[in-house]
């Protein structure tokens, strides 16, 4: 026989569970969750053909090192209407399949608490295959991976009543074939035996377009007609349509307790009746043990009338409010009121509503008080709050669905609380005369001042606001700073509250407004004007004048074209711009500097006049005061040379030539030539010499008259040498693989010129990267020329390989899985640093030969190897191989039969294979003969070969019988008191009792029997009696049988 071997299960769970992570989706739908877990009934028989592969969590473990997974699995929920045992029979449709299962507990739990709660309180993970349960065959409450046979079946645990319970079934197998499952032998009770009926029936809270009918028990999801056909409502004359029902049957569930049904228009209050009919599918609705509610039966419905609603006050805080609390007769719906308020308006002048706040959220859909939320302070005076049709279309509804009528009002009142504002000071600063600051006895709405300050006015005089400062804090300010349109002179005013542009004067936060043409006077005063104080300037050649004041400047008077100043003397001058310092950031200056279109440099007095400039009047002072226009200041300027001078560059390959020359003029006597190499020169003419390299060369002159000195510099850019320089990313490479160049060569104006040696030549900065056709070596050189003329190159040496051969031997075009596959490598080059073999099916070898290996699963794979060279990189050779898979099948356990039976055995045909028997059959499934023999089966799948065998035994007959003496002496002849041809009895069981009654051998095994021993001791001779009970293989009717043996010693 061929050799089984056995995997650890902890291993196949695991292969199983990554096979099913792959290719499997989540459990979902009816029966595949503890969610939606089919409803028992305890007196049928479920029948599931086919279990489709789907993943889920593990359960929590249950006293065994392995988990159950709920992958591939159903689920079964039930109730325990009288307390005893629990007895059930799972019988595969494929008898090799292996069912694993666990009864849950889930009494006062969420059936979703069984994947993380451990509830079990029978678990069977056996690896025996084909049925499996809680029968009388079992012996405990837990069995875990493994174990022999009997193993399949727990004893019935005890379950109480009024306790839930769930059943999950998995196959382990994974084959998708099902299963047949029936709950007998036990003595517990799962259904109630009770017709079932109608415990409730009434509309959903006050929804009367919604009927809620409640059951006694679970009804099938299945015996619901989509419209509802099972009911009717009616008056007594007339009758109420459905128009559908709503349920968790769409959450996957196979049974109810509830449904809903929708009703094609709400019911009036009134008395009705539920009326159970015969549906259209010919029954009326069905318990889980397919017991029907009873036609014709009505149950009672009452539609009570709703009041009306209505608003019952509006309360508010402070005197001009900006929320309004309103309050209802009774609840309204939370999201029957947009959150913008949209159902509400004011009148009269309609102020804007922002929002509606209420105290939704959560559990709290609904609400009785409301609070509306204004854009703007609501002034004094009588209301109506109206309720309109919101952007949601409609008013807002009571919790019975009932809406408040469009156009509904309820009156209240905003009453007046405060005295109008008034003017309490004014402050004038003769420093800023253009302004005027107003205080107020008490803090005034900024709202109600316009932006423009129109509500204010200064007289006499033409002067209007400009602008006004508020300063306002949380809305409201006591001071408003008016800016005019110019400075008050000293005088006597008065500033006027008038009408302003948004209608109306000023008011306080109660919107008390301040009567229209309340005045309150002012007086005025001017400060004095501002004066030269003295000037500072170069006396040679100043195009500047700094001029110093009296007293502080305002600099936005002071006009930056220096349209206030104007210059005369011997030679005309121009006043560029005005340039002050660094305090005019603070607004103020104490001099101003003046910017000359050019350098005075004619020896003379000149005169500085103060004029009317571009802004129509002189600089002002801090205060506003003027400058007299006929104020004047003088200076006296003494000339100066130039130091201007004429240059040129003679530019050479190995130094550069600075030529420099000076007209002279204006009585310079004196020359001074420095240059930034150091050297120093006197005289009108000079040249100097850099060498080419020389970045940047500089000459300073300083020219005197020996009263007034110039000085100027000036730099020259060389910066014309240059260096030819390049290197290469290898200097050597493979031949057709490209070689990269880097230009390091240095200097400017540089154009160059590449020979790659091979007959090749690139003209730019950077050569593009170059394969050679050729093995060789090859001279590169590069040529750079500057602007000047001027050449040099640089030289470097490539050597360049030949492309190596990549080739292996050994491989034939198929092979069995196992077999050993040997290849030998035929590489050609010296420059070869490794290889690596791939099977294609995830094996590597680095460096090997021979290369041995060999496939564990069929298919059709390639294998390479691939060198690396180290200067032409990688390069493969790749040749295609077929596996066949050795056939692996098991023709199962011997087996016993009796005369004149005969059973099928052999294994599921595979695509692909052929089969052999020793008996000369030809296919893969034969009968089994007459007589005791060995069957032999070859399977073949493309030479491939594979051989198992089963010794089938046909008793000579199958009439049990127990043998009235036997003799334990060990000879091997009637050792044991057993049953004799019981071999294929099932529900076995032979006790042996001596004569006091007491029970000396127990067995469940057909062929196994009493030895003559009693704890390790031999029992005396003597006559003994046995009881057997079974199952008789043949008629498979219960037998119950008892006698008496002699033991002999």
């Amino acid at each position: 026989m061929m050799v089984k071997k056995y995997l650890l299960r902890s291993l196949i769970l695991v292969l199983l569970f990554i096979t099913q992570q792959v290719l499997a989706q989540p459990c979902s739908g009816p029966g595949r969750t503890p969610q939606t877990a089919t409803v028992v009934c305890g007196t049928l028989v479920f029948s599931q053909p086919v279990v489709t592969s789907c993943t889920g969590p593990s359960l929590p473990a249950a006293g065994c090192t392995d988990l159950l997974p709920s992958t591939n699995s159903i689920w079964y929920r039930f109730h325990c209407y009288q307390s005893g045992t629990l007895g059930f029979l799972l019988t595969p449709i494929l008898a090799s399949d292996d069912y694993d299962w666990e009864v849950l507990d889930i009494t006062g739990h969420a059936p979703q608490d069984a994947l993380i709660t451990n509830l079990a309180i029978s678990v069977n993970f056996s690896g025996i295959s084909g049925p499996t349960g809680c029968t009388s065959a079992g012996l405990l409450d837990l069995r875990c991976a493994g174990g022999a046979n009997g193993t399949q079946f727990n004893r019935m645990p005890a379950i109480t009543v009024g306790h839930d319970y769930l059943l999950v079934v998995n196959n382990f197998s994974n084959t998708g074939q099902g299963y047949n499952l029936s709950f007998s032998g036990g003595t517990a009770v799962l259904s109630d035996n009770q017709l079932p009926t109608v415990t409730a029936v009434g509309p959903v809270g006050c929804n009367t377009s919604q009927i809620k009918v409640q059951f006694s028990e679970d009804i099938l999801c299945s015996s619901v007609t989509p419209t509802g056909s099972e009911f009717v409502i009616t008056d007594g004359t007339n009758t109420f349509p459905f128009t559908g029902f709503s349920s968790q049957c769409s959450g996957g569930l196979n049974a109810i307790t509830e449904l809903t049904f929708n009703m094609q228009n709400p019911l009036p209050p009134g008395n009705y009746s539920l009326v159970v009919n015969t549906g259209t599918d010919g029954n009326t609705l069905l318990d889980v043990c397919l017991t029907e509610l009873i036609p014709g039966t009505m149950y009672p419905i009452t539609i009570t009338a709703q009041p009306a609603l209505a608003i019952t006050g509006i309360t508010h805080t402070g005197c001009a409010p900006v929320k309004l609390k309103v309050a209802f007769n009774k609840p309204v719906l939370c999201n029957s009121i947009t959150a913008s308020g949209s159902e509400f308006s004011i009148s009269p002048g309609n102020p804007a509503i922002t929002s509606v706040q209420t105290i939704c959220g959560g559990a709290n859909t609904y609400t009785d008080t409301i609070e509306i939320q204004l854009q703007n302070p609501l002034p004094h005076g009588n209301y109506q709050l109206i309720v309109n049709n919101g952007t949601d279309t409609n008013t807002f509804l009571d919790t019975c669905a009932i809406p408040l009528a469009a156009g509904y009002n309820f009156p209240f009142t905003i009453l007046q609380t405060s005295v109008a504002p008034a003017i309490q000071s004014i402050h004038f600063d003769e420093c800023k005369p253009f302004r005027v600051i107003v205080n107020f006895d008490k803090p005034v709405d900024c709202n109600s001042i316009s932006a423009t300050g129109s509500e204010f006015s200064v007289t006499p005089g033409a002067l209007t606001i400009s602008s006004i400062q508020t300063n306002c804090i949380a809305g409201y300010t006591s001071r408003v700073i008016l800016d005019l349109s110019g400075n008050l002179p000293a005088g006597n005013f008065r500033v006027n509250i008038n009408t302003g542009a948004d209608g109306n004067t000023i008011s306080d936060s109660c919107f008390a407004f301040t009567p229209a043409m309340a005045v309150f006077p002012f007086t005025t005063t001017q400060a004095p004007a501002p004066a030269y104080d003295s000037l500072q300037f170069d006396k040679c050649s100043p195009s500047s004048i700094k001029v110093f004041y009296s007293k502080p400047l305002l600099c936005s008077s002071i006009q930056a074209d220096g349209s206030e100043f104007s210059i005369t003397g011997p030679a005309t001058v121009q006043v560029n711009s005005v340039t002050t310092d660094a305090t005019c950031s603070n607004g103020y200056t104490r001099w101003v500097l003046l910017n000359l279109s050019q350098p005075i440099n004619t020896l003379g007095t000149f005169t500085l006049h103060n004029i009317v400039g571009a802004d129509g009047n002189s600089v002002l002072d801090t205060c506003y005061a003027a400058q007299l226009t006929n104020e004047t200041i003088s200076f006296n300027v003494l000339g100066s040379p130039s130091a201007n001078f004429r240059d040129s560059v003679h530019f050479g390959c190995i130094n550069d030539t600075l030529v420099l020359s000076h007209p002279g003029g204006n009585g310079i006597n004196f020359y001074q030539w420095t240059f930034s190499d150091g050297t120093v020169f006197n005289g009108p003419s000079v040249s100097h010499i850099f060498p080419v390299f020389t970045a940047t060369a500089s000459v300073q002159l300083i020219v005197s008259n020996a009263v007034c000195a110039d000085t100027l510099s000036r730099s020259y850019t060389l910066n014309n040498g240059f260096a030819v320089g390049f290197h290469m990313n290898t200097d050597t490479v493979c031949r057709q693989k490209a070689i990269q160049f880097t230009n390091t060569s240095s200097g400017n104006a540089l154009t160059y010129s590449w020979d790659f040696g091979d007959g090749n030549i690139f003209n730019g900065d950077t050569a593009p990267p170059h394969p050679y056709l050729l093995p060789g070596n090859y001279a590169i050189t590069l040529t750079a020329t500057n602007n000047h003329h001027c050449s040099s190159d640089s030289i470097l040496i490539v050597h360049v390989t030949d492309t190596p051969v990549v080739r292996f031997t050994g491989l034939n075009t198929q092979y069995c899985t196992g077999e050993s596959i040997l290849l030998q490598t035929n590489i050609s080059s010296l420059n070869i640093t490794g290889y690596v073999w791939n099977n294609g099916n995830g094996l590597q070898s680095n460096n090997q030969t021979p290369f041995r290996f060999g496939y564990a699963s069929q298919g059709n794979y390639t294998v390479s190897l691939t060198a690396a060279d180290r200067f032409c990189g990688d390069f493969s050779y790749s040749l295609p191989v077929q596996i066949y898979q050795v056939p692996v099948f098991s023709l199962g356990d011997d087996i016993t039969l009796c005369p004149g039976m005969s059973v099928n055995i052999g294994v599921t045909s595979a695509i692909g294979y052929t089969y052999l028997w020793n008996t000369g059959a030809l296919t893969p499934v034969i009968p089994t003969g007459p007589a005791s023999g060995t069957y032999i089966l070859t399977a073949d799948n493309h030479s491939c070969t594979a051989t198992d065998e089963m010794y089938v035994n046909v008793l000579d007959n199958c009439l049990i019988k127990v043998p009235s003496a036997f003799t334990p002496n060990g000879d091997g002849v009637n050792d044991l008191l057993k049953a004799i041809n019981a071999d294929l009895a099932t529900q076995f069981t032979l006790k042996v009792y001596n004569r006091f009654g007491e029970m000396m051998y127990l067995t469940h095994i057909p062929t196994r029997g009493w030895d003559g021993r009693y704890k390790g001791q031999e029992a005396d001779a003597g006559t003994y009696v046995w009881m057997l009970d079974y199952i008789h293989p043949v008629s498979q009717k219960h037998v119950f049988e008892k006698g008496t043996s002699v033991l002999l010693r």
